[in-house]
């Protein structure tokens, strides 16, 4: 404290009101602040749990179809994606008991993070094992028969844009991958109540495709050869590794054959001389 030549002590001066105002107000900003952020995170890391997605993913689908579904959820996150294992979507009542749909892993992984670093796109869309099982009876498809009819929306026009051409101030590289692994598809239409009987059915399916850019800033999507050469890689694989197992039968004529059937597209955009190059056996 400061002190006078004959030894007294001055008081503190006593802090202006409207400077102490102002900084009551910026410290209940800052805790209501705190406060809503660790409300939101709670409840983020709430709702992304398992055990609360799975019951209301089951409920709201019971609910806007006719059908039910089973699934499992290993993975939930806004900011890294979604993986489900053992999916099983049921046909209505008057079906078979095979399941219309299963699948034992389906995923969306991305990284939300890239996307701040100009990196835009999916780390894995994935179809594992899935097996598709269409069943027509009174001429009815279970698949239409599984969705609840919609109201009708009335048509929007809109309105066309001739622009091709788009930039940007940052640049930008585009990836993705997608696999889709051992598909079973299966259509039968066997039963007596309809019109027409005929059987087919494809086993034995994939398709593995993966996609990544050079870095960019500007496009023009009427420029094809201009688009092609922004690639940096692109491989297409078509049933690498197992035989396809192909089958019909209809009131005209019927087919039943293992088709050896793989088929790879490749671009090394990185090459001396860039070109797609293709091998099928």
């Amino acid at each position: 404290m400061p002190e006078f030549p004959d030894g007294s002590v001055a008081d503190n001066a006593t802090p202006s009101r409207p400077g102490f105002k102002m900084r009551k107000r910026a410290h209940a900003a800052l805790y209501t602040f705190i406060a809503i952020f660790i409300t939101i995170v709670v409840a983020y890391n709430y709702a992304m749990r398992p055990a609360f997605l799975e019951p209301l993913v089951k409920k709201q689908f019971a609910a806007n179809t006719n059908g039910t579904i089973e699934l499992r959820i290993d993975q939930a996150s806004l900011f890294r994606g979604f993986k489900f294992s053992n999916v099983v979507v049921h046909s209505p009542a008057g079906y078979s008991q095979t399941p219309l749909f299963a699948a034992k892993e389906i995923t969306l992984l991305y990284n939300l993070y890239g996307f701040f670093r100009g990196r835009f796109g999916v780390q894995e869309i994935g179809l594992r094992e899935p097996k598709i099982h269409i069943e027509k009876k009174k001429n009815i498809l279970n698949i239409t028969a599984l969705l609840k009819p919609s109201v009708p929306k009335p048509e929007v026009e809109k309105e066309k844009s001739d622009k091709t051409k788009y930039s940007w101030f940052f640049n930008v590289q585009v990836f993705s991958k997608l696999l889709l692994e051992n598909l079973h598809f299966t259509y039968d239409a066997r039963d007596a109540s309809n019109k027409t009987r005929e059987y087919a059915h494809l086993r034995n399916f994939s398709l593995h495709f993966s996609l990544l850019t050079r870095d960019f800033s500007k496009i023009d999507i009427a420029d094809y050869a201009g688009m092609i050469a922004l690639l940096n890689a692109l491989v297409i694989e078509l049933n690498p590794q197992n035989k396809i197992d192909v089958a019909y039968e209809g009131p005209k004529a019927s087919l039943a054959s293992p088709l050896q059937l793989s088929w790879l597209l490749f671009y090394d955009g990185q090459s001396v001389r860039p070109e797609f190059k293709s091998r099928m056996q």
